[in-house]
């Protein structure tokens, strides 16, 4: 058997060539629907991926930039940021160059290195990266986990503190939280709280039952000089990156019917203790009424004179809708009363 001369693409030349032909001819219409038999089974969810993918989704909607950094450091590079033992450090036999000599015990190191060079082009931008540190546990033995680290160039802390509220919110809905003032609980074994990678005083933790989650703060001015990172306002954030997995995976997501009928928005502004977090007040507002909702901060202010030292005013917004009718502003009157009159009563006054 021969191809035809016409066929001069000569495109026939294995049996399967053939019987392609003979199913064109007689027309694939001929060809009977059979489905594909065998078992199938619908693929369980996969959580580590959908978790990666949420976090550089919501980064990437901050306008942080994503790094990949070389999974290896030094004992010079890692004494800058407080691992000057290195008996824990997974050691590199002939390493090929004096810069990767070791596994990284880190991600901040080459984060910061990185800020340094991005510095020379331009003052304000955002990276974040999530990757694996590695130590050495003994004889032999090793472990590796994951760790996502993130900076902020040319922002206030309040820009950050913003940032990783929403984080939290978007990854783990409807999941309490609480922060508080100061580093001192460490993410990775023995290292966070005695590195001092972190300002003493700008710094703070969020906090998930009774666990620090993310650590975060600005850089140790004793880190930013030896990153030559001194005239930069570099912000700094860690997240435990097993916990942050942990409570996602079992974090239960929860619906609300939509509202047919207005509600109606209010601002109240409250001034309090600075060592008070702000999510705490919002949970003592969200406790008055179940008709309130879709808390925010509008703005806050800081004044000695105005209103004492150590104090901040802060002004939240609140919707109060019910769902079974249109609520009338006598009713969203009494829960804004209802509101001043709680919080008075724990310390936390309304500004006049």
């Amino acid at each position: 058997m021969k191809v035809p001369s016409w066929r001069v693409t000569k495109d026939i030349s294995i049996k399967e060539d053939l019987v392609e032909e003979i199913g064109r001819i007689n027309g694939y219409e001929q060809v009977p629907n059979t489905p594909i038999t065998g078992p199938f089974s619908i693929a369980e969810k996969n959580t580590s991926i959908e978790l990666r993918n949420s976090i550089n989704a919501y980064f990437s909607a901050e306008r942080f930039f994503e790094t990949y950094n070389y999974s290896f450091s030094n004992q010079n590079k890692d004494a800058l940021v407080g691992y000057a033992d290195d008996s824990n450090a997974v050691h590199i036999q002939n390493a090929f160059n004096v810069e990767y000599t070791m596994m990284r015990r880190s991600m901040v190191p080459n984060l910061l290195e990185a800020t340094a060079e991005n510095l020379k082009q331009q003052k304000d931008f955002a990276f974040f990266e999530i990757g694996k540190i590695f130590e050495r546990l003994g004889e032999n033995k090793f472990t590796e986990k994951k760790s996502l680290t993130g900076v902020l160039v040319g922002s206030d802390i309040k820009t950050l503190r913003t940032v990783l509220d929403g984080f939290l919110r978007a990854i783990l809905p409807g999941m309490g939280f609480s922060v508080e003032q100061g580093v001192i609980a460490p993410l990775t074994k023995g290292v966070v709280a005695d590195r001092g990678i972190f300002h003493p005083n700008k710094s703070g933790r969020y906090v998930i039952e009774n666990e620090t989650i993310i650590s975060f703060g600005s850089l140790h001015p004793g880190v930013a000089e030896s990153f030559g990172l001194s005239n930069a306002n570099v912000l700094l954030f860690e997240v435990d990156y097993q916990k942050l997995s942990h409570y996602f995976a079992t974090a239960s997501h929860t619906f609300a019917e939509i509202g047919k009928f207005p509600g109606i928005t209010r601002e109240l502004n409250f001034v309090f203790s600075e060592t008070t977090p702000v999510s705490t007040v919002i949970a003592k507002i969200a406790s008055v009424s179940p008709l309130l909702s879709n808390f925010s901060v509008v703005d806050e202010f800081r004044d000695s004179v105005k209103i004492g030292e150590g104090k901040k005013s802060i002004s939240f917004s609140f919707l109060i809708q019910d769902l079974t009718k249109t609520i009338t502003d006598e009713e969203a009157l009494a829960i804004q009363e209802k509101i001043i009159k709680k919080l008075e009563g724990e310390g936390i006054e309304l500004r006049k």
